[in-house]
């Protein structure tokens, strides 16, 4: 068997086109290929079905998959392929761009936002430690004044007392009210 017979024979199986256009395990862009063909022949099958209301024979078949697997066919198969590989890669790089974009920004924002507010604790801290400042030196005055003010209250609350005594005295042993007329008599004056 030579050429195209050896080739019928091969065709039996359905899959001689894989061999054709898929190179090897790594050949992402042949796997694109034969996705596209596969595509094609159920398009072709469906078709057919409409067109004749039944499904192509097994030589009908055949002689489509002879029409596709020419040399021209395969290789627009693969420019097919490798055109969208490209633009999927693109969309997809594009995407990966705006994704990191984004999170730039976002990281960007984030760190300024952490400035502003280490600025900010900054600027209240130096006002706390004024006011801290502030509040030492009122202490060590008013430390100072309130023991002088300490004894000069004991001095107050002893004459004030003194003088409700003495005046609570008077009251008792004067007669209470005519002495508390006259004093208030006296005062008016």
């Amino acid at each position: 068997m030579h050429g195209k017979e050896q080739n019928k024979n091969d065709h039996t199986n359905h899959n001689f086109f894989f061999s054709q256009i898929v190179a090897n395990d790594n050949d992402f862009i042949g796997f694109v290929a034969y996705t596209i063909y596969k595509k094609n022949k159920i398009e072709y099958i469906e078709q057919f079905k409409k067109d004749n209301s039944r499904p192509p024979t097994d030589e009908e078949l055949l002689k489509w998959q002879y029409e596709e697997c020419t040399n021209s066919k395969k290789k627009n198969y693969r420019s097919i392929a490798e055109n969208k590989v490209n633009r999927f890669v693109n969309q997809l790089h594009g995407e990966v761009e705006k994704d990191l974009k984004k999170q730039k920004e976002k990281n960007d924002k984030k760190e300024n936002n952490n400035r502003k507010k280490e600025k900010e604790l900054t600027e209240k801290e130096k006002i706390l430690n004024k006011r801290e400042k502030s509040i030492n030196e009122r202490d060590k005055y008013c430390n100072v004044k309130s023991k002088c003010q300490f004894g000069s209250g004991i001095l107050q609350s002893f004459i004030a007392t003194l003088i409700y005594v003495v005046l609570g005295f008077i009251f008792i042993t004067c007669g209470g009210v005519d002495v508390l007329t006259e004093i208030i008599n006296t005062t008016s004056k």
